[in-house]
């Protein structure tokens, strides 16, 4: 090591070069952020986002209350952003398996594939089911915004996979059918999960048919959308 890079090494904060400064904080404060997300996403696969508050969640993180705060405005903010995030993963996941799906794919493979991500997947069931509901509620248009454009970008990266994995769907019309599945999932996620009142009374066996399994209710009528697509 030449003596040039021993004195850069042994630098104060204060001798070091601005960029370098900046980029070493940015860096810092991603990695923050990241802990914060997956303290909040632990806490949520034991506890209902009602029950969460920034307090539990800045505790979990290891961090002062304010210090959340400057990182999320609101909780909404800050679950928006897990959304997103887990979002990803299930795109990342989705958009694996229809590169090595048989082309063409066959419906019934491709409703397999998705009841199978999603059965993997019950946080994040639960986070779409919110999403109008609650997060979109007390975010800001900038956060809306961000969620988003991220959102369109990823729909319409695995939608073009889709129309080229089923050749009855036209131009635009894969993210369509994801927009479709989302709508599916957050209707089957209140349905499949009703309040424990509504449990004991649906329990009788006059009524009986407003037990709704996820499961098996996403794969009946993921196929029926599909057939009905194809026979267009």
């Amino acid at each position: 090591m030449t003596a040039s890079h021993l004195e850069s090494s042994y630098m104060t904060d204060s001798q070091q070069s601005p960029v370098r400064k900046r980029a070493r904080q940015q860096g810092q404060k991603l990695e923050r952020r990241e802990a914060i997300l997956l303290s909040a996403w632990n806490l949520f696969q034991q506890s209902s986002y009602e029950a969460l508050t920034m307090d539990t969640i800045a505790r979990e993180a290891q961090l002062a209350k304010g210090t959340l705060f400057l990182y999320f405005r609101t909780k909404e903010e800050l679950f928006l952003a897990l959304t997103l995030k887990q979002l990803t993963y299930w795109f990342d996941g989705v958009d694996q398996q229809l590169a090595i799906l048989p082309l063409p794919a066959e419906p019934s493979a491709l409703v397999e594939m998705f009841a199978v991500s999603l059965r993997e997947r019950s946080g994040f069931t639960r986070l779409l089911a919110i999403l109008a509901t609650a997060l979109e509620q007390n975010s800001s248009v900038e956060a809306i915004l961000v969620f988003k454009q991220e959102l369109l970008g990823r729909m319409l990266r695995t939608g073009g996979l889709l129309e080229q994995a089923l050749p009855f769907l036209s131009a635009g019309e894969g993210a369509r059918l994801l927009m479709q599945f989302q709508a599916l999932v957050i209707g089957l996620q209140h349905l499949a999960n009703p309040a424990p009142a509504v449990q004991q009374v649906i329990s009788a066996p006059a009524l009986q048919v407003f037990q709704v399994d996820f499961d098996r209710e996403f794969r009946s009528m993921a196929f029926a959308l599909l057939k009905g697509l194809e026979k267009r």
